[in-house]
């Protein structure tokens, strides 16, 4: 069974300066970031644990737009035309577009291998899921659960992205991690490229949820939201498992074609 991971408990309110600020300086620069993720920009003790200066943060494409419910795309009204009412749908959370300069922090991230900027994109992710809380409480015990990765893209780059980004969230949030929730039982062919019905063709079945998700609530965590095929295939998966997905988070959402 796997063992969830334990989210780091928010320190209490004592009147006392946060445990963090009482660190030698020395030891604050190895575990904060002192430099903007975007920019490069110093970044001051309120913004070291984000990763990213205010201005950047501001500045990710479409992160004030007004999005459907249900699938993330930038929209005027609630729902998508395709989308309908939504009614038989879960939300779907999303911090950003997929465009500059988020596209390039996202691909440092996960093919440059500087998984230290992992820290901005969960910790922006957290902040989306946290606004959202404060209007929609999610069930006690509601969990975290990672979209995974192929397995053999998991041998190419060593670490799985998206896990790493769950484990950030949890530690931010405070929700667990439902670790190993998720496996990918097949490998698939890239979906870069692919039309939408080929992506849900190619990703059908190639998942498989633990036993260990039967009766739980869970937020659905990846990256990036293309066609929404993978984390549609990981919410099927997990239904599948007896889990019960209540919400879709993503950091970024490529925009539909045609958008501005």
């Amino acid at each position: 069974m796997p063992i969830d991971s334990a989210p780091e408990a928010p320190p209490a309110s004592t009147g006392y300066a946060p445990a963090w600020r009482r660190l030698p300086q020395a030891l604050l620069d190895l575990l904060l970031p002192r430099e903007c993720a975007l920019c490069a920009g110093v970044l001051d003790p309120a913004e070291s644990a984000a990763g990213i200066c205010v201005e950047c943060a501001r500045s990710l494409p479409g992160a004030d737009a007004p999005r459907c419910a249900v699938c993330g795309l930038r929209n005027g009204t609630a729902h998508c035309p395709s989308c309908g009412a939504g009614a038989a749908s879960i939300p779907t959370l999303v911090c950003c577009d997929y465009a500059p300069p988020a596209d390039r922090l996202v691909t440092a991230f996960k093919h440059g291998r500087r998984l230290a900027l992992g820290r901005a994109i969960g910790a922006a992710m957290a902040a989306r899921l946290e606004a959202y809380r404060q209007a929609q409480a999610l069930p006690s015990g509601t969990a975290l659960l990672a979209v995974p990765i192929a397995p053999s893209r998991l041998a190419r780059r060593g670490f799985d992205p998206t896990a790493l980004l769950a484990r950030r969230i949890g530690a931010c949030s405070g929700l667990p991690v439902a670790s190993a929730g998720l496996a990918r039982i097949r490998d698939t062919r890239p979906q870069p490229g692919l039309a939408r019905a080929s992506r849900r063709d190619n990703l059908h079945g190639a998942m498989r949820g633990s036993p260990a998700l039967a009766g739980r609530t869970l937020v659905l965590v990846d990256d990036i939201i293309t066609s929404g095929a993978t984390i549609r295939e990981a919410e099927r998966a997990a239904l599948a498992a007896g889990g019960r997905p209540v919400l879709r988070l993503a950091f970024a959402r490529t925009p539909a074609p045609g958008s501005a």
